[in-house]
């Protein structure tokens, strides 16, 4: 996507690594955030790895819309968003265009 969509921005969210892998050329680094924190339902400051809802992370990076969110954390996706969705009932509105969600089959 960023080789491809010159103004695109690549936020990355994930608490069990430390940066983004050999894939992402050096080229595109100005381009692609990475964050070392795990999407929550309730923002956890003092915790170790810190987690934080999806409305806390949008302010942080003064962002207003997403264009593509896709979410992949093992099994607690739905809480994260779930949390975002209650907070948007008060706009009546959703500000993400598509959601990815990957879920690892139990068992």
């Amino acid at each position: 996507m960023l080789g491809r969509i010159p103004s695109a921005q690549i936020f990355a969210l994930d608490f069990s690594v430390d940066k983004f892998g050999p894939q992402l050329p050096a080229s595109y680094s100005a381009r692609a955030h990475f964050h070392k924190v795990g999407l929550g339902a309730k923002d956890e400051y003092d915790e170790s790895p810190q987690f934080f809802t999806l409305s806390s992370l949008m302010a942080q990076n003064n962002h207003s819309y997403i264009d593509i969110l896709k979410i992949d954390i093992e099994g607690s996706e739905y809480g994260g968003l779930d949390a975002f969705m209650d907070s948007c009932d008060a706009a009546s509105i959703m500000p993400i265009k598509q959601v990815m969600i990957e879920r690892t089959p139990l068992g």
